[in-house]
């Protein structure tokens, strides 16, 4: 199984890339999450990652502090979230900063994303 350090490198790689496919590939078939008071399926999540895609031409995770919490059952991962995005036109898209936690579980014998929630930092 991959570590939970290599998971989470791949995972925020396959993000920047803008690969939806790749993306995806780190969660688990079971997802669900919120976001902004709705929740989300993995087919959900994927067509509104497609859309981000769409939207813009980088993005940029930088992600610091992070703990990993283990369970026998689970990992949750918290790290602080700097996200950067550039539209297609060149202008910036969507910035911000705050606290990320991933809720990690195994499929098939390798870690997969489950549910994940943000909560913004107020600057």
């Amino acid at each position: 199984m991959k570590s939970s350090i290599a998971f989470f490198d791949s995972w925020i790689k396959d993000w920047e890339s803008r690969d939806v496919e790749k993306y995806m590939s780190h969660y688990h078939t079971d997802f669900s999450s919120p976001i902004k008071g709705k929740m989300f399926d993995r087919a959900k999540w994927k067509a509104y990652k497609g859309i981000l895609t769409d939207k813009y031409s980088k993005i940029e995770v930088n992600a610091s502090d992070p703990f990993f919490f283990r369970h026998p059952k689970y990992t949750m991962m918290m790290f602080t979230q700097d996200y950067i995005s550039t539209l297609k036109s060149g202008r910036k898209g969507l910035v911000s900063r705050g606290t990320k936690i991933l809720y990690i579980a195994e499929e098939k014998g390798e870690p997969k994303i489950i549910s994940e929630n943000f909560t913004e930092m107020m600057w």
